[in-house]
């Protein structure tokens, strides 16, 4: 496999696994004052735009932050909606999972094809008209 084709797999794969474990979710007024408040927010205003925030704080009834690098501030009376991104234990868990499986038919795959005598294909793929794990008897 070239190069190339080796740094797209490995992004695509890391894409996924940081979108598979987490989520976007509401969060309240709250959680900006906490002792952990979270690094990043969308905010949608009244207007309906959105405004996504970096290291928001609440400054009495004003929040502040940073967006493409410039401060921004805005009455809290304006905003109608909250959103960070945060761990979702499920979602990794299912990723988890999914590596396991994945793995454990590619193992079942390469013992196949490694049983077979030299210049033998165990799992003959491109002569199989059938779903190439059917064909190398993986259930």
């Amino acid at each position: 496999m070239p190069t190339g084709t080796y740094r797209s797999v490995t992004g695509s794969i890391l894409t996924l696994i940081s979108l598979a474990c987490t989520t976007v979710r509401p969060i309240d007024r709250d959680q900006l004052i906490s002792a952990h408040p979270p690094a990043r927010v969308r905010v949608t205003r009244s207007d309906a735009t959105t405004l996504t925030l970096d290291a928001p704080r609440l400054v009495g009834d004003t929040l502040q932050g940073t967006a493409n690098g410039a401060a921004h501030s805005l009455r809290f009376t304006d905003v109608v909606k909250l959103e960070a991104r945060e761990p979702s234990d499920a979602r990794t868990g299912a990723l988890v999972a999914s590596i396991l499986v994945g793995g454990a038919i590619a193992t079942v795959i390469v013992a196949k094809n490694q049983s077979a005598g030299p210049g033998e294909n165990a799992c003959p793929v491109n002569d199989c008209p059938f779903d190439a794990f059917a064909c190398c008897g993986v259930p």
